[in-house]
């Protein structure tokens, strides 16, 4: 596949008109590491302003609407442009449905540059937030349109409907509640619901954390965000001291050969009235190599899946 992707960069370079054109290419995550690879390897070799943005998408059928798909982004990486992009290229290996082309190619075109134009440009500042805050209007007064529940004189629309984004974070907050009681002599038994023993002692039966499983059984306990013992787990701090056994694990997606070292990095700049976060992943292989897309396949992995910690 990356073979196949050079070949492709060099049959689009071959209608880009000129090497200092700005150059954006968009992929899937499931194709960063070989296809969008080759093609980001032969454009960056002969271009001198090229990005990158990187999407994992979550498809599925809301409602159980099986003609029906949307896919919503839950996570993506995106490099900053120096000037006004003119080739915008979307890469996707396998297209079952157009959902995922559609969603991410929505996002690069409507991306809220505020923060990259107005470092580059300040005299900028102005002009921008104002389109910015235009920009908010309509979509609230669009989505205040769209949540009225008294228009009973008006149909069902299903394309209104692809327009829900359906978060991971319930998943998220469930795999963070289980592995935090695992690493804290808590007790974590499921068996159609989960049975948690808190580490202070504190029993929980019968309880869920995503909103169809709460809907599906009505008398298990709905655990959010929003409970206090959650919020108490988010907001605990791990120490780890120097000489720490480092946790090992093997996660079977990916190729043998992929051995090293993944770490979780926030990275903040701040000033007296201003600051700016970014969390981002990284996979240090043995061979001394950093692999990005790899890095954020591990933390999806790390999300979604159930990990054993070797001993």
């Amino acid at each position: 596949m990356t073979q196949l992707g050079n070949s492709l960069g060099e049959y689009i370079l071959d209608q880009i008109d000129s090497q200092e054109s700005d150059v954006y290419l968009a992929s899937t995550v499931e194709d960063a590491d070989f296809l969008a690879k080759g093609i980001l390897t032969s454009l960056e070799n002969r271009l001198s302003q090229v990005a990158f943005a990187c999407f994992w998408n979550q498809r599925f059928s809301p409602f159980e609407i099986e003609d029906l798909k949307v896919a919503p982004i839950f996570k993506k990486y995106q490099e900053p442009t120096k000037g006004k992009v003119k080739y915008l290229i979307v890469v996707k290996s396998i297209i079952s449905g157009a959902c995922v082309v559609r969603t991410n190619l929505v996002n690069l075109i409507q991306k809220d540059d505020l923060y990259i134009e107005t470092l580059i440009n300040p005299e900028s500042l102005n002009t921008k937030v104002e389109e910015v805050v235009s920009r908010v209007q309509q979509q609230l007064a669009t989505a205040k349109e769209s949540s009225a529940i008294y228009k009973t004189n008006e149909k069902l629309d299903t394309g209104a409907a692809q327009q829900l984004i359906d978060h991971p974070i319930p998943h998220w907050v469930e795999r963070m509640t289980i592995n935090y009681l695992k690493a804290h002599n808590g007790i974590a038994q499921k068996n159609k619901t989960w049975n948690l023993t808190l580490p202070t002692g504190e029993q929980l039966d019968n309880v869920v954390f995503t909103a169809t499983e709460a809907a599906t059984l009505p008398s298990a306990t709905h655990l959010t965000l929003e409970d206090a013992r959650i919020r108490g787990i988010v907001m605990a701090k791990t120490s780890f001291a120097q000489g720490q056994p480092i946790p090992c694990i093997t996660i079977s997606t990916l190729p043998a050969d992929v051995n090293g070292f993944w770490s979780l990095w926030r990275l903040t700049i701040y000033t007296e009235n201003w600051n700016q976060q970014r969390i981002m992943p990284l996979f240090l292989h043995d061979s001394g190599r950093v692999f990005l897309p790899t890095a954020r396949y591990i933390w999806e992995q790390l999300l979604s899946v159930e990990v054993e910690i070797q001993k």
